[in-house]
């Protein structure tokens, strides 16, 4: 069944996405893809799936001794744009929402149980900022997001 297993469903759903972040993202050449978060980059774009936490409530423990697992996943998804002036910080903002949204929008009416992974994935907290970067030729934004997953964990 979909979004049910006899174990966490932290790492499958953690893989399937990223898997879900690079399908809605296909036609894009500028986007790296990490399942973890590094530096360097090596294109003006990023997705990479960051932290996890799962919470397993002991009180919604059923009959079956099955019980609901939350799962949250962060996402940094970040844009670079040549320059700093006020068009380019805009441009940087644009671009990272717009992968967001992007993400947002697949996962929401194309695969919201992450290849049934999970009973259901929706986006969550987001967080971004911006700054000049090291080098001073470019602008930086980053997006600091998370999905919230719904998982059932079942004994037989």
């Amino acid at each position: 069944m979909s979004g049910i297993s006899s174990a966490s469903g932290i790492l499958a759903a953690r893989k399937a996405l990223l898997t879900a972040a690079k399908t809605a993202l296909t036609a894009e050449t500028d986007i790296d893809f990490y399942s973890g978060w590094q530096w360097p980059v090596t294109q003006p774009n990023w997705v990479a799936t960051t932290d996890t936490n799962s919470d397993m409530d002991p009180r919604n423990i059923g009959p079956r001794r099955s019980q609901d697992e939350t799962i949250t996943f962060g996402m940094s998804i970040g844009a670079w744009v040549p320059g700093h002036t006020e068009a380019d910080i805009e441009a940087a903002f644009d671009r990272a929402f717009e992968i967001l949204a992007t993400i947002q929008t697949y996962i929401r009416m194309t695969d919201i149980t992450l290849a049934d992974t999970v009973l259901w994935c929706v986006p969550g907290t987001t967080d971004s900022d911006g700054a000049v970067d090291e080098q001073g030729d470019g602008y930086q934004v980053e997006i600091a997001t998370t999905f919230v997953c719904m998982h059932r964990v079942r004994a037989a």
